[in-house]
């Protein structure tokens, strides 16, 4: 293997890590964001008034 191959090899791994560290990271981003959605519809959903009873 030549010096020019081994900074090849090293390149594809180090693509490799960061490909999967991207997908990790947006995968939690996403996790978050749907989970702050979801907060957000129930505190919408719920009211702030209490109920009369009559």
């Amino acid at each position: 293997m030549t010096a020019g191959d081994g900074i090849k090899k090293g390149a594809e791994g180090t693509k490799n890590v960061t490909d999967k560290v991207v997908d990790s990271v947006e995968k939690k981003i996403n996790d978050v964001t749907d989970a702050v959605a979801r907060g957000i519809h129930r505190g919408a959903s719920q009211s702030d008034m209490p109920e009369k009873k009559a």
